[in-house]
């Protein structure tokens, strides 16, 4: 059995061109658009760092902003709207899980925040 084995794991090694392991030709892919997908680096917050950042805000439209939960599970509500999960990607910036916001807290050196910047982007259905 085991001389078996041996032969057909080299006889399916033979059969594999080298080719299938190159990498692709740019020629033959060329006019193919390419998509590089880059993941934002989900980050731990310490208990201090998100205490400095949760609460209630009010943006300059009139909006009302509110980041609670936890530094493990925040959680953001934009208006009236539902609360949505949200992850940390550093200590003052945070993004909805399904992408539909991201958040930045303007801080001074000492810690203290002074703004908060929020941006929406519309999913498609």
């Amino acid at each position: 059995m085991v001389r078996d084995f041996a032969l057909a794991a080299a006889l399916v090694a033979a059969a594999a061109s080298p080719a299938a392991f190159a990498a692709p030709d740019p020629v033959a892919n060329a006019g193919v658009p390419r998509v590089q997908i880059q993941q934002q680096r989900v980050v731990a917050v310490s208990s201090a760092e998100f205490d400095a950042v949760r609460g209630d805000y009010q943006l300059d439209d009139g909006a009302a902003f509110r980041l609670s939960g936890a530094r493990q599970r925040p959680v953001a509500a934009l208006r009236d709207g539902p609360p949505m999960p949200m992850v940390a990607l550093s200590a003052t910036r945070f993004a909805a899980v399904d992408g539909s916001l991201q958040v930045e807290f303007l801080a001074a050196p000492n810690g203290s925040v002074y703004g908060v910047s929020v941006a929406e982007r519309r999913l498609r259905p």
